[in-house]
């Protein structure tokens, strides 16, 4: 019994907080012998082939391009797990590089984050077991197809950011158990910075929040690697804060550049000596600003205003700035000049929504996800210099049960 302010509260199963005990195993072998005798049958296996027949379809994610390589995870239908394949130029032959199925005969391992260096040849990847959302963080070279003897432990919701000459990368992590108050390991995220071949142990930390336990960051480098973006969020909360390190300024604490989970802002990108930001901050249907990165104590400008409809999404590729607003609930893909000036729009298949972009400023090609209530998931190819928009699948090299075999 507990006494609750005078008030006294029986407990009898809190025993099963002990998931590891004798008892609680015999118990839930009770529950799960019992729940089968009470679903399984006929009507069971009928609703599970619908539903198998009705995921029995492949989908591709958006790829990523570094240097002349190409990443995109694919899964034929039916597998437990995507796989992630690379492929050397659009026309390349695609090889699969990490294929979690065959690290798990279960499919509980899944491939939970990625992060590809500048030139291709290397990725920095997170896999997860059984289901939790704790990662190990494990480095790829993308040739071989071999793990360097780096690995990282207590990450969760993983963030990743190369050194352009793939020499060592910033992470997120939680702190290790035993190390803080039980429970509190997951909180407390942190930053660090894993410079390849070295032991976790020797990882620097980079910036932290002790006040705020809550907060959970994003990293992100600017091409020059000078400077590196910090998102901090709490929750489920779309406001967040915004802070850059110089990373030329040894031993300076990262610059606060929005403050007090007010608004929202998600960083873009970098172009033309500024960053990007997509934010709600003086616009609840959001907008586009921008800050000079060399001197961050300038107020921000302002690139593309609040309109009616609401900017969901947002990319900064071909120097130009690619937006997502959801029209009369359906998605529209505009385009605007890095000064605000609009460029036009990428007309769609159908009416939809997009899933997501993929691009960087030096591209010449957008991808870009789609799908609607009657258009299955696809992964479409825009081309700049020619303005078209074309089916990614049905443009690149297909996929051949052999690209399955990892060397």
């Amino acid at each position: 019994m507990d006494d609750y302010h005078g008030t006294m509260v029986a407990d009898p199963y809190r025993w099963l907080e002990d998931a590891d005990s004798p008892e609680t195993m015999r118990w839930v072998d009770a529950q799960n012998r019992l729940t089968r005798w009470f679903v399984d049958g006929q009507a069971r296996d009928a609703i599970r082939t619908r539903l198998m027949d009705l995921h029995d379809y492949p989908r591709t994610s958006i790829p990523i391009k570094r240097g002349a390589r190409y990443f995109v995870s694919h899964n034929t239908g039916l597998q437990k797990q995507a796989v992630l394949f690379v492929q050397d130029g659009l026309a390349g032959e695609r090889r699969a590089l990490v294929d979690p199925n065959a690290l798990d005969p279960d499919g509980t391992t899944a491939l939970t984050a990625l992060a590809v260096n500048e030139s291709g040849a290397r990725i920095a990847y997170a896999l997860s077991h059984s289901g939790s959302d704790r990662q190990d963080i494990l480095v790829r070279d993308v040739e071989t197809g071999a793990d360097r003897p780096d690995r990282i432990q207590w990450a969760k919701f993983a963030s990743l950011s190369w050194l352009e000459d793939g020499s060592g990368f910033y992470y997120t992590r939680f702190p290790a158990p035993g190390t803080v108050p039980n429970g509190d390991e997951n909180y407390h995220n942190t930053i660090h910075f894993h410079c390849l071949g070295d032991d976790q142990a020797k990882d620097a930390l980079v910036y932290e929040r002790p006040d705020d336990k809550e907060i959970v960051f994003a990293v992100a480098l600017t091409e020059d690697d000078r400077l590196l973006v910090i998102t901090a969020c709490k929750g489920a909360s779309d406001n967040s804060e915004i802070h850059v390190l110089d990373r030329r300024q040894p031993g300076e604490a990262p610059v606060p550049l929005f403050t007090g989970f007010a608004s929202s802002y998600q960083f873009i990108e970098e172009a033309g000596g500024r960053l990007f930001f997509q934010t709600t901050d003086g616009a609840p249907l959001g907008r586009v600003i921008a800050v000079d990165r060399a001197d961050l104590a300038k107020p921000p400008v302002e690139i593309v205003p609040q309109g009616g409809d609401k900017l969901s999404q947002s990319a900064l590729v071909h120097q130009q700035l690619v937006l997502s607003y959801l029209h009369n609930a359906s998605d529209q893909v505009r385009l605007f000049d890095l000064d605000g000036t609009p460029a036009g729009e990428i007309a769609l298949p159908a009416i939809g929504s997009i899933t997501g972009f993929g691009g960087r400023p030096e591209d010449d090609e957008l991808f870009l996800g789609f799908t609607s209530f009657t258009h299955p998931p696809t992964v479409y190819r825009y081309d700049f210099r020619t303005r078209t928009l074309t089916d990614f699948a049905k443009a690149t090299a297909k996929i051949d049960p052999a690209a399955y075999e990892i060397a």
